[in-house]
């Protein structure tokens, strides 16, 4: 951006219609001893970010912090001019109320050159701590037999069925919303099952364990958070800052869904807007209930895009957002399994894995198929080897290899197919009742085969990022928000 008008004058021989955001590149010396100068008088108007991380990287840090930052690495670092947002009237519960709005105008490939359309998508964010909320922007035309955007040259469209293909970059965004959708449900399912135990803590010592030890599964998923069990459970289900939390993985569940609009039934917008009334209803309530409550509404929200994906055409797109699911279902599987690497008395240990059936939604099938008590070794078979539990880390493995299999670049020999055939062979020859075997309290055997598990999960997820998708630097999509957002956030 600092060198776009250059190269517009360079490539073009003409100015910018539009001026640019003033941008500059501490890489050059001049550029950044203006920036530098800025930050250290906390200039307000000046946007410090890097060019190749979050946009927020550097907010409400100390001026001398930033400088030191950039001067350390100054070729990573960029300068913005905040440029003051137009208002428009909002209504809101106190009625309309002026709020900042960003408009979004587009081109479109007419012939040789560009045409700007008319009208474009205008979003607004109703309050601070609001999600921005974008509506299309309509300009009528003058008679309803002038030619639409006033392309009156453009003639009909051959008829005939098509099958299009669809971009790696958005086949990338639909793999992950799939990622995404089956993180923030077993983030979620964790909390619920979680607060249960925790409810459940003045009836016995074991249920107050085994809701410790979820509390610990969560925070090896989410990293830590607050002391206080509630205030630790609505940070994750409303900060979107912590990664790994149920609120980062919607908040990037709707980046990626952003980024293929087109692809999608206009039933996907009524999840997020569900989401959106569970934590506005949660923010405003203090009460504890208020938070299980809420976290079984955003449960049944997020369900509900399963429905809407299963409406889907079967085609590349719909593939890759299923093995997504399932390779992320996969790696949740065996990070929960950690909680019974520990081995405890006999009351607790089966608190603690009538949790863990909960938490993986297989406890119903656990009492059909094993009526008695809870044991280890079939807990671990009904997780790892069962074939047709859908919650199994052999089902998910067999889904994955179907998804992977009508991918175009797949052949049935690709890498990622053979990783599924290692991963596969791996869990055949699980002996579950040897891995219950304890030393000093340690399940080693079952410890060691997580790790294994866990790292062939990842080497495969990398695999299919390699032969699928598009490499380099991810693009700036222009249906994200995070630039919106960060404007606003500047202006609140």
């Amino acid at each position: 951006m600092p060198y776009l008008p250059a190269a517009c004058e360079a490539l073009l021989g003409e100015q910018l219609r539009l001026p640019a955001v003033p941008t500059w590149w501490c890489g050059d010396d001049e550029a950044r001893a203006t920036v530098i100068e800025r930050v250290r008088a906390q200039d307000p108007t000046l946007l410090v970010r890097t060019i190749d991380g979050s946009r927020r990287d550097l907010a409400g840090r100390d001026a001398s912090a930033v400088a030191a930052r950039i001067e350390a690495n100054p070729h990573r670092y960029v300068g913005q001019e905040l440029l003051p947002l137009s208002q428009a009237p909002v209504w809101t519960g106190e009625g309309a109320r002026a709020r900042a709005l960003i408009f979004r105008a587009f081109t479109l490939r007419h012939g040789s050159a560009y045409r700007p359309l008319l009208g474009g998508l205008a979003t607004v964010r109703e309050s601070p701590d609001s999600a921005p909320t974008t509506k299309d922007v309509w300009v009528l035309k003058a008679a309803e037999g002038d030619a639409d955007q006033g392309l009156i040259e453009i003639g009909p469209l051959p008829g005939g069925r098509s099958a299009p293909s669809i971009a790696p970059r958005a086949l990338d965004d639909m793999f992950w919303s799939g990622r995404y959708a089956e993180r923030a449900e077993d983030l979620l399912r964790l909390v619920l099952t979680a607060q249960q135990q925790l409810d459940l803590a003045g009836a016995g010592r074991a249920s107050h364990t085994s809701a410790r030890v979820l509390r610990d599964a969560v925070h090896r998923l989410a990293g830590p958070g607050p002391d206080a069990a509630d205030a630790d459970f609505r940070s994750l289900l409303l900060d979107p800052a912590r990664v790994g939390s149920a609120a980062h993985a919607l908040s990037r569940l709707r980046e990626a869904l952003d980024g293929v609009r087109d692809q999608l039934s206009g039933d996907t917008w009524r999840v997020f807007a569900g989401i959106e009334r569970a934590s506005r209803a949660l923010r405003a309530s203090s009460h504890a209930h208020r938070t299980a409550e809420s976290a079984g509404r955003m449960l049944t929200v997020v369900l509900s895009l399963q429905g809407v994906t299963a409406n889907m055409m079967r085609d590349t797109g719909w593939h890759f957002i299923e093995a997504g699911r399932f390779l992320e279902r996969a790696l949740q599987v065996c990070h929960v399994l950690r909680v019974v690497v520990d081995r405890r008395d006999a009351r607790t240990e089966r608190a603690v894995l009538e949790a863990l059936l909960t938490a993986s939604e297989s406890i119903v099938t656990h009492r059909r198929r094993f009526r008695g008590s809870v044991r280890l070794g079939d807990v671990l078979d009904l997780l790892l080897r069962d074939p047709d539990n859908p919650r199994s880390l052999a089902f998910c493995l067999a889904e994955l290899r179907t998804h992977l299999a009508a991918a175009p670049a797949s052949t049935g020999s690709t890498r990622p197919e053979r990783l599924v055939d290692d991963l596969e062979n791996l869990v055949d020859a699980i002996d579950t009742d040897a891995l219950g075997d304890a030393v000093d309290g340690i399940r080693s055997p079952l410890s060691a085969l997580l790790d294994d598990l866990m790292a062939q999960l990842e080497q495969l997820g990398d695999a299919i990022d390699e032969l699928h998708f598009e490499s380099g630097p991810p693009p700036v999509a222009l249906s994200s928000l995070a630039l919106i957002e960060e404007l606003m956030e500047a202006r609140a």
